[in-house]
Formats: C-alpha cells, sequence, structure tokens
C-alpha cells in the first residue's frame, strides 16, 4: 500500500507541466511570479521561450518560434496557448483558484482578444531567478534557462559538487551506478532504490528511494533520470530530479547530474547537485551549517567506496565493517591515551600514578618533573593516533611505546602483575586494538580522496565548459 501511494504521487510529481513565457510579456510575468509563489506541489517548470530548450519545445509542438508572441502550457504532452494556458494554470492550483477555469466557456476569440489587450497593456523583461525545478531536454540534457518568479525563495548554499579518478572501464561503472540493486549497495546515501517500469526506453526512467535514518523512521521520496552518451567523446551523463512530499524530510526537492569522462587510465566519475530545504529559515541554516557538510561527505565517501569496489574488488558492505572496525580501534586507542596522559598523570598525580612511578624506580629524585613530562608525551601520542590513523607506522610506535612502558613498571616493581589492574592488563588490549587498527588502515574508503570543488577549467555559473547547465537549488 505505501508503495503504491509513492507511485501515485510520483505520477503527480514527475509528470510537469512547462510554462514558456515570452521574454517581454508583462501578462506572463506576473503570471510566472504568481504561480511559482504559489506551486506548493512543485508541478510546475518554467522556461523562456527565447532560450534553447524552450526552442525546442516549441519545434516539438510544431509552434512558430520566430514570432513567439503567446504563453505556452505543456501539460501531457498536449500545447496550450495564450488564454487557455493561463486559465489551465489557475485549474492546478490550489485553493480557490480552479474556479477560474470556468472561464474556459467564454468563447476562446474573446478570452483571446482580452488576454492580447492586457499582454499590450504593457512590455517589460522578466527578471527571473535560478531555481531548483530542472527541465531536461530530448538528449536528457539539464539546460534552461528555468526560472521562478520573485516570489520564490533562493538558497545561497553552494550546491555539492565530488569528483573521483576511478581505475575501470566505463561499462563497469555505468552498470556498478545505474542498476539498482548494485547502486544501494555502494551509496550510504539511499537504503532502498526501486526503479519502476517505463513504456519505452527513450522515456525518463523513474525511481523511488528510501533512506532509514533510525529510531524506525524512513524517509521516502521519488526521482527521475535520463542519460545521454556522447558519441565522439564517450562521455556519459546521467541528470536527475528527486524529492520527497513527507513532512519531516528537510529535503522538498532537487537535482543533479553524474558525469562520467574517460581519461586514458580509467574514468573520471563525477556529481553535482543541489535542493531545496522545508522549515524556512530553521531548516536553511541546519542544512548549511550540518546536514549539507554531512550529505557531501557521505557522498565522497561513497565514491570511494565504490571505486575500492571497482578497483580492488572488495564489496562495500565489507569496506563498511572494515572502517567501523578500524575507527572504534584507533578512536579507542586515541582516548585511553588521552586519558592516561591526561588524568592519572597531569590532573591527579597523586593518586597513585606517582607512587607507582617512583616504585619503578626509573628517575631517582625526579619523578615529579618526569611524570608530568611523560602525561605530555602520551597526550601527543594520542592526538598522533588520531591524525595519523591511516599510517602503519602510527601503530608501530604505539605499540613500542605500550611495550616500553610496561617492562619498566613491571621490572621495577613485579609485585605489580598481582594487581587486578596492572600495567600488563591494560598494555596487552591496547596492543591488540594496535593490530587490529593497522590490519584495518588500508582499503578504507576516505572522503578526502575525493575532489570537493569543480575545476575552475569547467566551472561556469551552474554548468561547465561543455554546456550542460544544472539549475537544482536556487542557489548554485
Amino acid at each position: 500500500m505505501g508503495k503504491r501511494r509513492l507511485e501515485l504521487r510520483l505520477e503527480s510529481r514527475l509528470e510537469p507541466i512547462v510554462l514558456l513565457m515570452d521574454g517581454s510579456c508583462l501578462l506572463c510575468r506576473r503570471i510566472t511570479r504568481f504561480v511559482a509563489a504559489r506551486d506548493s506541489r512543485g508541478v510546475f517548470r518554467f522556461a523562456s521561450i527565447q532560450s534553447p530548450a524552450g526552442t525546442r519545445l516549441l519545434e516539438r509542438g510544431g509552434l512558430p518560434t520566430r514570432e513567439p508572441d503567446t504563453f505556452v502550457m505543456i501539460e501531457n504532452g498536449r500545447y496550450y496557448t495564450k488564454s487557455e494556458a493561463a486559465l489551465r494554470v489557475f485549474r492546478r492550483l490550489g485553493g480557490p483558484w480552479p474556479l477560474l477555469f470556468a472561464g474556459i466557456a467564454i468563447p476562446a476569440a474573446l478570452r483571446d482578444w482580452a488576454y492580447l489587450g492586457i499582454r499590450l497593456f504593457g512590455k517589460a523583461q522578466v527578471s527571473l531567478v535560478r531555481t531548483k525545478r530542472v527541465l531536461l531536454d530530448a538528449d536528457g540534457r539539464v539546460e534552461g534557462p528555468i526560472a521562478e518568479g520573485r516570489g520564490g525563495r533562493r538558497m545561497r548554499a553552494k550546491p555539492i559538487y565530488v569528483e573521483l579518478e576511478i581505475a575501470t572501464d566505463m561499462e563497469s561503472l555505468w552498470k556498478h551506478t545505474q542498476e539498482p540493486e548494485l547502486h544501494r549497495q555502494w551509496d550510504l546515501r539511499f537504503s532502498d532504490i526501486d526503479y519502476l517500469p517505463r513504456e519505452r526506453p527513450e522515456h525518463p526512467q523513474r525511481f523511488l528511494y528510501r533512506t532509514r535514518i533510525g529510531f524506525g523512521l524512513d524517509i521516502a521520496g521519488t526521482g527521475e533520470t535520463r542519460s545521454r552518451i556522447s558519441s565522439g567523446s564517450g562521455e556519459r551523463l546521467s541528470a536527475l530530479v528527486f524529492g520527497s512530499d513527507q513532512a519531516i524530510s528537510l529535503i522538498r526537492r532537487g537535482g543533479g547530474y553524474w558525469r562520467y569522462r574517460p581519461n586514458g587510465n580509467g574514468v573520471t566519475f563525477s556529481t553535482k547537485f543541489d535542493y531545496e530545504v522545508r522549515f524556512g529559515r530553521i531548516g536553511r541554516l541546519f542544512d548549511r551549517l550540518l546536514f549539507r557538510p554531512l550529505f557531501g561527505f557521505a557522498t565522497a565517501w561513497s565514491f570511494d567506496a565504490l571505486r575500492i569496489w571497482l578497483e580492488r574488488g572488495i564489496a562495500p558492505a565489507v569496506s563498511i565493517q572494515r572502517a567501523v572496525v578500524h575507527y572504534i580501534s584507533a578512536w579507542a586507542l586515541a582516548l585511553l591515551w588521552l586519558y592516561e596522559g591526561l588524568v592519572p598523570k597531569l590532573l591527579f598525580p597523586e593518586a597513585g600514578e606517582l607512587q607507582l612511578f617512583r616504585a619503578a624506580g626509573l628517575m631517582p629524585g625526579a619523578e615529579d618533573a618526569a611524570l608530568p613530562a611523560l602525561g605530555a608525551a602520551e597526550i601527543a601520542l594520542g592526538i598522533a593516533a588520531v591524525v595519523g590513523h591511516r599510517r602503519r607506522g602510527i601503530y608501530r610506535l604505539q605499540g613500542a611505546s605500550l611495550a616500553a612502558l610496561a617492562a619498566a613498571a613491571i621490572v621495577g616493581s613485579p609485585k605489580l602483575l598481582a594487581a587486578p589492574f596492572n600495567p600488563l592488563t591494560l598494555s596487552l588490549p591496547m596492543l591488540a586494538m594496535c593490530l587490529v587498527a593497522a590490519i584495518t588502515a588500508t582499503d578504507v574508503p576516505r572522503a578526502g580522496r575525493c575532489l570537493r570543488r569543480m575545476p575552475a577549467g569547467r566551472s561556469g555559473r551552474g554548468g561547465d565548459s561543455r554546456g550542460i547547465h544544472i539549475r537544482t537549488g536556487a542557489g548554485g
């Protein structure tokens, strides 16, 4: 039942109504702003008739492109113009606005005469802002300009960009990113991805996604993707839009792309995407300070998990297990070093640590000065254990330090071995954690391996030098 409900939502979401407006039409501008401010369900997409996307859509509908003196609405493949387009827009809005559709009973000649009169009332260049509403052309390109009126809210956060070189062939990478059964294994952002049937191969691929956020809660949403393959360079692009109607979902809707570029040694795999958030200013602040950085980190970490899978043959489930074991061991070691250096040696030496140090007889008469120095050294080792947790040399250093400290304490005072908590009972577990952390230090995904900013040579406002524009979050 739940999946059927999502499919019904998908039908309403992913059959967008496209509005093409004349850039010099005052009425068109007002309608655009009016609709964008009240389109709470996100069913409308906007473009100027004079834009490349608008021209292409006009040609597809058999409408003139040289003198675009009209307002066009495209719904379910049907084209409506002038007054009928305006009335059908009101029909799809909430509240009392659908009542205005009763005006369709007025003869078309009279309605269009009134429409033209209002249109000629004034000329004004439309002032548009970029929005999250992505328009995909027949080739799968994300282009525009896609716009909404000033009534829409603009996100100022930067889009998320991740790029990574993967030493694999194009077909393998394409398969692991385009097939849901493989995709869900490496992408931390999604717990489940299900493709819906499509009537024709050239139609956009619709999908359902679900993300578990804990406490028995799931975020479910819908999406649509289209792909393009360049016959000359072999480059591929997969553009998508996505969103969720759930009130608890921070992300309302968004869009982006995956790009695959052959580089001689493999494939450069990159993504750029943005989204609109819920909950007003609080939601935008939460997104900027916490959610967006974590979302970008999860994307980059997932990319590297995919790289390890394709290059090393290590499945993402194994990589995730190795990462969990590694980080628990490494951080436990670091915390133990920090605690041992700070609490018993610097803060409370008289609680027993100073007496043990004197009993060892290593530095007769200098224990009061040597113990704080040893504590500072252990704190430094704890910090180094965090910073260099991927380097096996840091675990050799920790192992040698543990062995030396334990041996010195036991040789100086053998009776310590009779105590329930002694240097041996502390050192042996820490040595075991060193061994585990060192073994799992390799082939653990690392977000820092990915490029997080688009290179200057390919950058452009919302796109790159190849002219594929991404307009997803109103603020890219």
